[in-house]
C-alpha cells in the first residue's frame, strides 16, 4: 500500500516540528535567561557599593580555620546568661528573664 500524498505530507510536517521544536523552543529559553541577566535591576545590585565582598571573604576565612560546627550538640545557655539570669527551682537550669517556664523541665519559673 502506497501512502496517500496528503498523509506524507502530514508526515513530513509533523517529522519537522518534532525536529525544529525543541531547538527553538531551548533557543528562546537562552535568549530570555540572557535578557534576565542583562536587567537593569541586576546590574544595580552587582554595582552597589554597600555590597563589599571582602567581608564575605573575611568570614570564610575565619570559619575555614579548624572550625567544627555540630548542629547536633545541645546549645550551651550558660554562656548566654548572665550571673543575673533566673534559674529554676527544679532543676536549676539557668533561663532567660523573661521566661516563663524552664528550658531544660518545661515547669514553671515562679
Amino acid at each position: 500500500m502506497e501512502p496517500s500524498t496528503l498523509t506524507l505530507l502530514w508526515r513530513l510536517a509533523v517529522t519537522a516540528v518534532v525536529i525544529v521544536g525543541p531547538t527553538l523552543l531551548f533557543l528562546g529559553l537562552i535568549r530570555g535567561l540572557e535578557l534576565l541577566r542583562d536587567d537593569e535591576l541586576i546590574n544595580k545590585i552587582t554595582d552597589a557599593e554597600h555590597l563589599r565582598v571582602d567581608d564575605t571573604d573575611d568570614l570564610l576565612r575565619i570559619l575555614s580555620k579548624d572550625t567544627v560546627i555540630d548542629s547536633d550538640v545541645e546549645p550551651n545557655l550558660e554562656r548566654l546568661m548572665d550571673a543575673s539570669a533566673p534559674r529554676c527551682q527544679h532543676c536549676g537550669a539557668p533561663n532567660q528573664s523573661t521566661a516563663t517556664y524552664c528550658h531544660d523541665c518545661l515547669e514553671q519559673i515562679h
